[in-house]
């Protein structure tokens, strides 16, 4: 104990003359004080050293300069010793907070050495349940009370399984919440956009039971739940964790997420098909996932740690060659997704290389994977944006041969059949010498009906082809079939049509409802209201579709009708039917006019 209190007395003098340019001073401005680079490091490889042997001269010899802001060791199993001294240059105390900026530091054991040779410790990491009273922060930070014109030694103690990586940064109390609070919004800002992707890609599982979006949720959730783990909000929110189960959380994310990210690229770019060479390689990587999470509870972290990340560079470098392939074909979702892995890719190579002491600490090398998955994320999202789109357009195309597949089979069977029928009526009137009036109306209406059915299969056959799904289509229909009627009925017509400048696409549905709306009402003008003239107008008015139909006949008055007729209740129903307004004026001895409008969008 003598020899103890010896070596303490010489422990300033020894650290003055260690630190004589790397002291750390601290005033009341409240601004933080990076301290890694004015600290003293030391690597104990034998894990043998306690913080009293640390006072001989022999031991203190062997620290050397930290020369770097942050300090990184990698992946090591030494215990890491830090020494630095903070003194106070005003005469007012202060209250200080020492953050150690990486949360998943297993071991931290901090001793002040205070100008009076008494010695104080507090404990803190991922092995070490926090206590109640401890203050809320994602990082381990320990208390300090530094009196005016003072100074102490601190000492950092370091021991974990992970990479050892010790920003070091003395806060005043209340900036420090202040900090704290700054921090914790940015980051909620991106747990929140991962938490909307999640819940949007989630909808669209259960709407298309697509096993693609299931992957792809799950994959933004195990990147969400080993970041909440790697920026410290686990034990920050459950103090109660088992420290066991904090420590395997990331590992088993990451393992996670390389048996899902392989099982989305197959999915996604179909490589059983495209690209089988390198479908097997991944199905492989799978194997050696499911490997991984089988034995977390049984291999040592200090090993586990670095294995994991190793695979996850392997794993997402696999996922490269096949996008790019996929790619190069032509495969429009591949493109996102091929930049989603090269972000990943860049993001996971740089926090690897940080964790082994490689890169040095800036902005990019502190955050990659949160820069990293965010943009997988949203990349990804793209990709499966364009996969949807495609399903539409291939969907689309289904559908539009199978129409042209039933208007041919309308058109070569049911017309045909009819179309004889017409004939055999009108060949059996010529070859009848004497038919009785009851026979001859029979075969007039026969020839009249199987007529008119060829007429209707004809409209049928067009509503149902894709080739009349353009405004252009629609309206060359339109004044084949007013000219056509005025003209066999000896009515004269004036026929106005705009397409308008752009083409716009028809669903079958409001184009074969816009037809049989005009269809209804010039025939209405031409064979029941006794008109001399029939005018029809029809196009594009801006964004409006116009049509309107006017005849010069007997009109009616609206007033006192039992009801509307038939024909019209039709109209006004398929004019609802598609968006569209409908309307009818009419008055006697001035005629009729019915008019259709519909927003094009």
């Amino acid at each position: 104990m003598a020899a103890t209190r010896k070596w303490m007395f010489f422990i300033p003098f020894l650290l003055c003359t260690a630190q004589s340019q790397n002291s750390v001073w601290v005033d009341n401005t409240g601004e933080p004080v990076h301290i890694g680079s004015s600290c003293l490091v030391l690597e104990d490889s034998g894990n043998h050293l306690r913080f009293p042997e640390l006072l001989s001269p022999s031991t203190l010899a062997q620290f050397r300069p930290s020369g770097h802001d942050i300090p990184n060791f990698g992946f090591t199993n030494s215990t890491i010793w830090i020494l630095t001294k903070v003194a106070n240059g005003g005469d007012r105390e202060l209250h200080l907070i020492l953050e150690t900026g990486y949360p998943l530091l297993d071991f931290i054991r901090v001793y002040v050495r205070n100008s009076d040779g008494s010695v104080l410790m507090q404990e803190g990491g991922t092995s070490i349940m926090r206590d109640a009273s401890a203050l809320k922060s994602r990082n381990p930070v320990f208390r300090l009370a530094l009196a005016g014109n003072d100074s102490v030694t601190i000492g950092l103690q370091i021991l974990s399984s992970g990479a050892i990586v010790v920003p070091l940064t003395l806060h005043h109390e209340n900036s420090f919440l202040q900090n704290v609070n700054d921090e914790n919004l940015i980051l909620g800002m991106y747990y929140g956009i991962l938490l909307v992707l999640l819940v949007y890609n989630l909808i669209l599982f259960f709407s298309f039971r697509d096993i693609v979006y299931l992957c792809y949720t799950l994959l933004v959730l195990f990147f969400g739940l080993s970041q909440f783990t790697f920026d410290g909000f686990m034990l920050l929110y459950f103090p109660s964790a088992h420290p066991w189960i904090v420590q395997h959380i990331f590992p088993f994310a990451f393992a996670a997420n390389i048996i899902i990210a392989q099982v989305l690229t197959q999915r996604l770019l179909a490589t059983s098909t495209n690209v089988p060479s390198y479908d097997k390689i991944m199905n492989l990587v799978k194997r050696t996932g499911i490997l991984m999470i089988l034995l977390i509870p049984i291999l040592p972290l200090w090993f586990l740690y670095p294995a994991v990340s190793v695979m996850t560079i392997i794993a997402v470098l696999v996922l490269l060659p096949p996008a790019i392939l996929r790619w190069r074909q032509g495969y429009q979702p591949a493109k996102p997704f091929t930049l989603a892995i090269a972000a990943l890719s860049v993001a996971v190579l740089v926090r690897m290389f940080r964790n082994l002491g490689i890169l040095t600490d800036i902005s990019l090398t502190v955050h990659p994977v949160h820069f990293g998955t965010l943009l997988d994320a949203l990349l990804l999202s793209v990709s499966l944006s364009d996969r949807v789109n495609l399903r539409k357009i291939e969907n689309e195309l289904g559908k539009a041969e199978l129409r042209d597949r039933l208007a041919r089979d309308l058109h070569d069977d049911l017309a045909s059949t009819l179309g004889s029928i017409s004939l055999f009526a009108t060949s059996l009137r010529t070859k009848l010498k004497h038919p009785s009036q009851d026979v001859r109306q029979l075969i007039e209406r026969i020839a009249t009906m199987a007529g008119d059915s060829v007429d209707a299969i004809g409209d049928i056959v067009w509503s149902v082809s894709p080739e009349g799904d353009t405004m252009s289509q629609l309206l060359i229909r339109m004044r084949d079939y007013a000219s056509q009627l005025c003209t066999a009925n000896g009515i004269q017509y004036q026929i106005t049509m705009q397409p308008g400048a752009i083409e716009i696409w028809l669903s079958p549905e409001v184009r074969r409802n816009m037809y049989l709306v005009f269809k209804e009402a010039t025939h209405n003008a031409v064979r029941h209201s006794g008109a001399k003239k029939v005018t029809v107008e029809a196009g594009m008015s801006g964004v409006m579709f116009e049509l309107r139909v006017q005849d010069n006949g007997r009109g009616f008055r609206m007033e006192g009708r039992p009801g509307r007729g038939h024909g019209l209740r039709s109209m006004e129903k398929r004019a609802r039917s598609i968006g569209a307004q409908f309307s009818l004026e009419t008055s006697p001895r001035v005629g009729t006019s019915v008019s259709l409008s519909k927003k094009m969008t």
